[in-house]
């Protein structure tokens, strides 16, 4: 092989894995549109909430003084389980990862 086709092959291969390098996507800390300010959650049983955050980041999700943790897969996707909460409010959600999300006026009641 001449050094002119080697050098194009190495420069094609260094093209290549940067470019793969320039694919891999960060995700953002959010929140599924379904959870927003002014919600009303089930009272009394387990409730997930789901999102997105950087891959292997942990995800804190807080409302009134019941907290859960979960991490973000290779995805990005995470499930947080919080354990069942008493009818009131209004709360605030707090979803945090680095950056904190923040859902107003939140009550816990029958939906």
């Amino acid at each position: 092989m001449s050094l002119g086709k080697t050098l194009k092959t190495l420069a094609c291969l260094l093209l290549f894995s940067c470019g793969s390098l320039a694919v891999a996507e960060e995700y953002p800390l959010s929140v599924a549109a379904i959870f927003a300010d002014h919600m009303v959650l089930q009272q009394g049983v387990t409730l997930s909430v789901w999102g997105t955050a950087p891959e292997g980041g942990s995800v804190t999700v807080t409302i009134g003084k019941t907290s859960a943790v979960a991490s973000a897969g290779q995805d990005g996707k995470w499930t947080a389980l919080l354990s069942p909460l008493k009818a009131g409010g209004p709360f605030e959600m707090t979803i945090s990862s680095g950056e904190t999300l923040k859902l107003a006026d939140v009550m816990v009641g029958e939906v």
